[in-house]
């Protein structure tokens, strides 16, 4: 369990741009070339990665509700069918 998050920190750290091997001293960047410099953590980036997973979040949800109701929907359309299929075949 606990692999599994750290995996999935470090995935969505990725995806915010982190670099591994990255280093923020300035002498270890400066005179190795293969050291990258890590990028500047940005409460920005956070906060608008907060409300994208929200609303991806809540969109899912909706899909969801909507998928359901066109299920019910047309199982109750079926239903009717069926009964005026019987009642008009019974007489």
């Amino acid at each position: 369990m606990i692999k599994l998050c750290v995996v999935s920190l470090c995935v969505r750290w990725s995806l915010l741009g982190g670099v591994e091997g990255c280093s923020d001293n300035s002498t270890v960047y400066l005179n190795d070339p293969d050291v990258p410099q890590c990028p500047r953590k940005s409460w920005l980036v956070m906060a608008l990665f907060f409300v994208y997973m929200l609303i991806t979040a809540i969109m899912l949800v909706n899909l969801l509700i909507a998928i359901f109701r066109l299920n019910l929907l047309s199982s109750c359309y079926m239903q009717k069918e069926k009964v005026k299929f019987v009642y008009l075949t019974a007489t």
